[in-house]
């Protein structure tokens, strides 16, 4: 992956704020730098080009505004991130204004801010890895209060409706399991998918509810659909999930409820360097594995994943991100980074998925580095229940 690709730079008065959003940055495979002058600024931006420039619009200081002069000038693509305390005026008069200046707006990071605030301006920009196109988020500027409500309302009004994509071997074709995603069903806003709603539960500490419900309806269908197999379901967890004593415990009741054995659930948990630095979080992912239960680095290669870093994690499995697989065709930089992880995976003696599988080219590359799994629109689509046993029937 090019270096340039992950290059931040912030523009901030507040030198301890800016060096904390650095920290968290870097925490997440960036490299940032921070400066208050805006002149350095467009050095930077001119020079070291950033995939991401985060700027602190001020009120009362003219700096926010020469600062996005001078990227217009220097005619950057950086993703244009707003940081503010203001009201939603001056912060829509400062996006006007930049794209006006013909820079990309990539999203608002609101003060004061945590590391989910961070995460989500991340998981939301279409700059963090690459220049994509942006998908509309529905519930962008709702307050904390309104979007709580609407989750909490998803979950008890059964507005989530799950759907599984088949994962399959490399080598073979054949079925190994499925991943379980949550689509809502909003009454008013149509479906809204969970790369839009997930952050904002995360950062809300409500994935509890959401969790359990995409897990027991997932074991429940796993338990009746395929209980002479060894298919596993993945199941994403975040980080903070882990520590959740009573989340767990629901995890577990629900392998026995539903009669799925540990083995055949993989968690899918996305790496940060939290995972190895948390005491109670390793503590965690060591009692799941004791119980048996298949640990998956999800997004692979979006964050701090060195070798040393992952032999020190009870994983059994990576899974590389999309971003990478689906452009490892067109682009030697991307094959050679996912042909890298695969040799990662095999020196760690663990498994290996290539998820954002889109045509037979890819998925021979994949086999030949020895990659294990793959899943992708090539292969099967995620599907509701019904329609996935009609195509497991008439497709193998």
């Amino acid at each position: 992956m090019s270096a340039q690709l992950r290059r931040v730079a912030i523009f901030d008065g507040d030198a301890a704020l800016a060096r904390s959003l650095a920290k968290l940055l870097e925490e997440e495979g960036f490299e940032a730098r921070t400066t208050a002058d805006p002149d350095k600024f467009a050095e930077w931006a001119e020079d070291w080009l950033p995939a991401l420039a985060f700027v602190d619009i001020v009120e009362s200081t003219p700096k926010a505004i020469s600062v996005l002069d001078r990227l217009a000038q220097t005619r950057s693509r950086a993703g244009i991130v707003l940081m503010s305390g203001m009201d939603r005026g001056g912060i829509r008069a400062a996006r006007e204004y930049g794209a006006a200046k013909g820079l990309v707006h990539a999203g608002l990071l609101r003060k004061p801010f945590n590391r989910g605030h961070v995460l989500m301006a991340l998981a939301r920009n279409p700059h963090a890895l690459e220049s994509v196109e942006r998908v509309a988020d529905p519930l962008e500027g709702w307050s904390e209060e309104q979007l709580a409500d609407a989750l909490n309302q998803a979950v008890e009004k059964n507005q989530l409706r799950m759907v599984y994509q088949p994962q399959i071997s490399c080598a073979t074709g054949a079925v190994v399991g499925f991943e379980a995603l949550a689509r809502w069903d909003h009454p008013t806003l149509g479906q809204i998918t969970p790369g839009i709603f997930i952050p904002y539960a995360a950062n809300l500490g409500l994935m509890r509810p959401i969790t359990q419900a995409v897990t027991a309806s997932a074991l429940a269908w796993l338990g009746r659909a395929r209980p002479a197999t060894n298919d596993r379901m993945s199941i994403n967890f975040t980080a903070a999930e882990l520590k959740d004593a009573a989340q767990l415990q629901q995890l577990r009741a629900d392998c026995e409820r539903f009669g799925v054995a540990p083995e055949r659930v993989a968690l899918e948990v996305s790496h940060t360097s939290a995972l190895a630095d948390d005491p109670a979080t390793m503590m965690a992912l060591r009692s799941l594995q004791s119980d048996g239960f298949h640990l998956v680095i999800d997004d692979f290669g979006t964050g701090y994943s060195t070798a040393a870093r992952l032999a020190a994690l009870p994983f059994a499995e990576v899974k590389i991100d999309t971003r990478f697989v689906r452009k490892c065709l067109r682009s030697d930089s991307a094959a050679g980074a996912v042909e890298a992880m695969v040799s990662t995976a095999r020196d760690l003696d663990i498994e290996c998925t290539a998820e954002g599988v889109e045509n037979q080219q890819i998925l021979d590359k994949l086999a030949g580095w020895g990659c294990d799994y793959a899943q992708g629109y090539y292969i099967a689509r995620p599907m509701p229940s019904d329609e996935l046993e009609h195509w497991l029937a008439s497709t193998h």
